[in-house]
């Protein structure tokens, strides 16, 4: 609805590309209710009936997350990780962080099989996987370490109800870890497309420093995490927006794509607030 004078644009997509015409028709009924006055037009292409070129502009479903610069930081061991809910398991892998940087990549993916690291360059993969599942609906530690310099690898899920933890880990000489700088995606794979997107709840995904086979405190947050944190994104900060933030030195802001639902309940949620203004850490 504009009034008169008033400008608009009109984006189109057309299927197979090519042409197409676009003109002006007043609604005066636009019900279709047989029992109704039914579909009534007004032609008015007299105003506006112009032809132009069209193309085909594809909907890329799947909300997730970018941060398009990496943390820089020294070679050594690294820990990609969050906390994860989820109400069913993927019906294929999904990506919980994947982060790409000058031809090597580290993804954290969790599936029907378990929870799964893969570290990859120059055409070889690493893969190693819990073969165990998380609990639906409570909230778990999911983390991939990797150690350049020893060549170890370990995926893991640690529960945040105090049951046991799973850990897989491997060997694998030569091992390279991405150095920073590059591009990180959450929720969905870092390809060009993004895809394998997660559907769940996701809080305080991070980069730290160290390599890991076990969690003392899988519930730690990202102030608790200290000199160790490279990165990490506080999802309770700025909610109303498609931002966020970063609570590392190096301030690796990132943002949302295709409006992801926030302000959820989160793995510190006690109940005795129902307002996320009023308690944005729950």
């Amino acid at each position: 609805s504009h009034r008169p004078g008033e400008r608009f644009e009109a984006k189109v997509s057309v299927r197979d590309g090519g042409q197409a015409r676009a003109r002006l028709v007043r609604v005066i009924s636009g019900d279709p209710n047989p029992a109704g006055p039914g579909l009534r037009f007004e032609d008015l292409s007299h105003r506006l009936d112009v032809t132009f070129a069209g193309r085909h502009q594809p909907i890329r479903l799947g909300s997730h997350a970018v941060v398009p610069r990496a943390p820089r930081r020294e070679a050594g061991p690294l820990t990609w990780t969050a906390l994860v809910w989820l109400a069913v398991l993927p019906a294929e892998e999904a990506t919980i962080l994947c982060e790409v940087a000058d031809g090597v990549a580290a993804t954290l993916l969790l599936g029907r099989d378990g929870v799964t690291g893969i570290v990859a360059a120059e055409g070889r993969a690493v893969v190693v996987a819990t073969g165990r599942t998380p609990a639906l609906r409570g909230w778990n530690r999911l983390w991939l370490s990797a150690d350049p310099g020893s060549g170890r690898v370990a995926v893991g899920i640690a529960p945040l109800d105090g049951s046991a933890a799973t850990v897989a880990t491997a060997v694998v000489p030569g091992l390279r870890v991405p150095a920073g700088g590059g591009r990180i995606t959450m929720a969905a794979n870092g390809a060009a497309e993004p895809g394998g997107h997660f559907t769940g709840k996701i809080e305080d995904p991070a980069l730290l420093h160290g390599y890991r086979e076990t969690w003392l405190r899988p519930a730690a947050t990202l102030d608790d995490l200290g000199a160790a944190l490279i990165a990490g994104w506080d999802f309770s900060r700025d909610i109303p927006t498609q931002r966020i933030l970063d609570v590392g030195e190096q301030g690796c802001e990132g943002y949302l794509v295709n409006v992801p639902t926030r302000a959820v309940v989160g793995a510190r949620w006690s109940g005795a607030e129902m307002c996320w203004r009023h308690a944005p850490a729950d």
